[in-house]
C-alpha cells in the first residue's frame, strides 16, 4: 500500500486514505514458510528470501497496515486514514478503527 500512498499524496494532494481488506482472502489460507517450501519443491529454486506476508487474522492485519501508513515519515500526521473490511458474502462494509493510542497520536498535529 505504501508504494501508492506516497506518490498519491505528493502528486495528487491526497488527504484521505482508505485501506480495504475482504473476507475469504486467499492470504489467510497459507503460511509463508509453507508456500516457500512448496515453491522450492516445485521449481528447485531458492525461496528463503521470499516474503508473501500471509496472515491469520484479517482485522489484526488491517490494523497493522493502518499503523504502517500512520507511522510513515512521508505523510502528514493529520492525514485522514480509514480501514474497512468488506464481507464478500453479505456485501457489508465494516470500518475498523485505529487503536486509541494511534488515533490520539495522529491528532497531535502534522509532521
Amino acid at each position: 500500500a505504501m508504494r501508492h500512498v506516497g506518490p498519491s499524496r505528493v502528486e495528487l494532494g491526497t488527504r484521505t486514505i482508505f485501506v480495504l481488506e475482504h473476507t475469504d482472502c486467499g492470504m489467510l489460507t497459507f503460511q509463508d514458510e509453507q508456500l516457500r517450501q512448496q515453491l522450492k519443491s516445485e521449481t528447485g529454486q531458492e525461496t528463503s528470501h521470499l516474503h508473501f506476508h500471509a496472515f491469520t487474522d484479517l482485522e489484526q492485519n488491517l490494523r497493522a497496515q493502518l499503523r504502517r501508513i500512520r507511522q510513515s515519515p512521508y505523510l502528514p500526521r493529520d492525514i485522514k486514514l480509514h480501514g474497512f473490511i468488506y464481507d464478500v458474502r453479505s456485501g457489508h462494509l465494516r470500518e475498523v478503527h485505529e487503536s486509541a493510542a494511534e488515533a490520539r497520536s495522529a491528532s497531535l498535529g502534522s509532521r
